[in-house]
């Protein structure tokens, strides 16, 4: 056979048995002991442990400490009516086990899938009776702190030497406040509903000495009834304030859930207050002329800057660009620049910065930020201090983001406003506040009475994350944000107006730009120029022979140059998005486990 055949094969096999694997599952739904204490202070059990499977299981196993016991002797185990045998073949009906000084294990082989079994296992412990002059003591642990599962019951039989009363037996269980021991039928009857995993359930009992033989196995100098007695009476009294402190939170569990939606109310009802006072969005202004209110006011930049709340992108640089060119003080000149290869060179046509004679004489009479623009393109990027090709952006990367990052620096300097009003900031704080306060109220709930913390907690979080709502924008910024969102809508809708003049649409294409407008955006407004007044329009544009008019290749290629330009700078600079990376770990597994 090919060996991609015997791939294929493994790899058949494990899309069947992994699935499998993923949803094994197993539950202890009961464990029953019927335990007899005999004359000579040996303790036989008969133990039925109740499995229910979830998948294909092979084994289990079971192991009991030997700290202060003897030894374990005439083990067997039986599954219905199979008796299984000792050896190490780990064939189904078949055990191991090893017998310490310490430990007694054991592990059995069998093949349940998708069922239910109950395996029932027999042996004698020596010497689980202390015998002192006063009292004979059995103390011992039926089911241990380390059981890798919970179970759904223990119901433990125990048997004495002779029938037990109340009134010459003394009987204590240890484990979960929920569990019970009684007197039943001259023994005790120990059971528990569920014992949760980690926890044990042991009994210790003190009956009279004259039961047992006088050669029982474990004698023991002095008394111990006095010394035995104080120790349980203790214990009582603290599982007594356990369950005492039980019980009134049960009784107390009405009033926490009332408090927990008081809670939740409370902190809704301020959280409301505050975004009524503090929250509420500003009245969009009336006046209409979009273009012409940013423009009158803002600089390209700057309206990039509000738009993005504080941010800067690409555009910002591209808006700049343009509307220095509508003043003046540069040119975009289409040309065709001789790329040379490894064995040829091509013709490729590309869009250079060329600056004016007003650029060069005139640039002191702007801003900062302008200024470094040109400053930046003309002294740091170009190589002859009068043109740069628009592609450069691309390829010179590193100097591109040092210059891209000064240059965002001096917009922000140039704005030094706050963008959100300071009473919503505040009203945002006590707001979050307000859900700190519930969500501590629900963590101290949910120590005292559980899942009904939860209501507190979960509400808490829901009002602090509200809170950041309330967070609104100056008025001055809000005005021009909503100018932002008049112009964009214009875009969209392609809605210019009958006859628009050279201004407004150069102020859509300038300010559409800054403001991130998109290719099909920038193509309608160029196609609502009139062919013949494309040059009119857009004077600082330069076409090569062949390219210009007001056809669609004309807006085809602006268009082009703006996505492909402010691509370029936001590879250059950094500006995108990012990755995360997770890991987690798990770890399970104990002894007594079934597989």
């Amino acid at each position: 056979m090919k060996k991609n055949s015997w791939l294929l094969i493994i790899l058949l096999i494990l899309l069947l048995v992994l699935p499998v694997q993923a949803d094994k599952k197993y539950w202890i739904d009961a464990v029953h002991v019927n335990a007899r204490i005999l004359p000579d202070g040996n303790l036989e059990i008969e133990e039925t442990r109740e499995y229910r499977f979830q998948g294909g299981f092979r084994w289990a196993d079971y192991r009991l400490p030997l700290t202060d016991l003897g030894t374990i002797q005439d083990f067997s185990i039986q599954d219905g009516e199979m008796i299984y045998t000792e050896n190490e073949t780990e064939n189904p009906g078949t055990f191991t086990k090893s017998i310490g000084s310490k430990e007694f294990y054991v592990k059995w082989f069998y093949t349940a899938k998708n069922e239910s079994r109950r395996f029932t296992l027999r042996y004698r412990v020596t010497e689980a009776v202390k015998v002192y002059e006063d009292i004979a003591e059995f103390y011992f642990q039926f089911v241990g702190s380390n059981s890798p599962k919970k179970i759904g019951r223990v119901d433990i039989w125990l048997t004495l030497p002779q029938a037990a009363v109340m009134e010459t037996v003394n009987a204590w269980a240890h484990g979960p406040l929920h569990g019970q021991l009684e007197f039943e039928n001259g023994g005790l009857h120990l059971h528990v509903a569920p014992l949760p995993q980690g926890n044990y359930w042991e009994v210790r009992a003190i009956f009279p000495p004259e039961w047992l033989q006088q050669d029982a196995a474990r004698r023991m100098p002095g008394t111990a009834l006095a010394t035995i007695q104080a120790e349980e009476k203790g214990w009582v009294e603290k599982a007594n304030a356990k369950r005492a402190e039980r019980e009134d939170r049960l009784a107390q569990r009405p009033k926490a859930q009332q408090f927990s939606f008081l809670l939740l109310a409370a902190g809704s009802l301020i959280l409301g207050l505050l975004y009524s006072k503090f929250g509420r969005k500003l009245p969009d202004p009336d006046e209409q002329h979009a273009p012409k209110e940013i423009s009158d006011r803002l600089n390209p930049a700057l309206a990039n800057y509000i738009n993005n709340s504080g941010n800067i992108d690409a555009s910002a640089l591209m808006g700049t660009l343009f509307d220095l060119a509508n003043r003046g003080y540069l040119v975009f000149k289409q040309a065709e620049i001789k790329k040379k290869g490894l064995f040829s060179s091509q013709k490729k046509e590309e869009f250079i910065l060329e600056l004016t004679e007003k650029g060069e004489t005139s640039a002191d009479e702007l801003i900062d930020h302008e200024r470094e623009v040109l400053r930046f393109f003309f002294s740091e990027l170009s190589k002859n201090g009068r043109t740069v090709a628009l592609a450069d952006l691309s390829r010179r990367t590193t100097k591109v983001v040092t210059g891209f990052s000064k240059w965002k620096k001096s917009v922000h300097e140039q704005w030094g406003r706050p963008f959100y009003d300071k009473k919503s900031i505040q009203g945002m704080l006590l707001g979050m506040l307000t859900g700190a306060a519930v969500i501590a109220g629900g963590i101290f709930v949910a120590r005292r009475y559980g899942e009904l913390g939860l209501i507190g907690i979960l509400g808490g979080i829901g009002v602090f994350l509200f809170s950041l709502s309330i967070l609104r924008y100056t008025p001055e910024v809000n005005y021009f944000r909503s100018k932002f969102r008049d112009l964009k809508d214009m875009l969209k809708k392609k809605d210019f107006g009958a006859n628009p003049d050279n201004a407004d649409m150069s102020r859509f294409l300038i300010y559409g730009v800054a403001l991130g407008a998109q290719k099909m955006e920038i193509k309608g407004m160029l196609n609502a120029i009139p062919e013949a007044q494309f040059m009119t329009y857009y004077p600082w544009i330069v076409f090569m022979p062949g390219h210009s008019g007001g056809s669609m290749a004309f807006a085809d290629t602006v268009s082009n140059m703006v996505t492909a330009t402010g691509a370029s700078i936001s590879t250059a600079a950094g500006v995108g998005g990012g990755a995360s990376v997770g890991a987690g770990a798990g770890a399970g597994g104990a002894a007594g486990g079934a597989g």
